[in-house]
């Protein structure tokens, strides 16, 4: 009999706030916005990206933005090596 473990390892049960909290400031300055404090930003963590970023976004509610913001996340979270 084989098993199988799978582990979900996006935040939920590795402890990550930090790099999270790096790239989402990354993405921000990708963008040219100013970003929100950390604190500010770990109160979204756990969101879908494109909500996380609506809500830090408020300020400036366009939907290309956020959608840009979230491809930026994406992309440097990916290419960001893990702490």
């Amino acid at each position: 009999m084989s098993h199988l473990t799978v582990f979900d390892l996006d935040g939920t049960l590795v402890d990550t706030p930090r790099a999270i909290v790096e790239t989402f400031t990354a993405a921000f300055g990708a963008l040219g916005v100013a970003a929100p404090r950390p604190a500010v930003i770990r109160a979204t963590i756990g969101l879908p990206l494109e909500r996380a970023f609506g809500d830090l976004l408020a300020a400036a509610p366009d939907g290309e933005l956020v959608s840009r913001g979230v491809r930026h996340y994406q992309r440097l979270f990916k290419g960001s090596p893990r702490r």
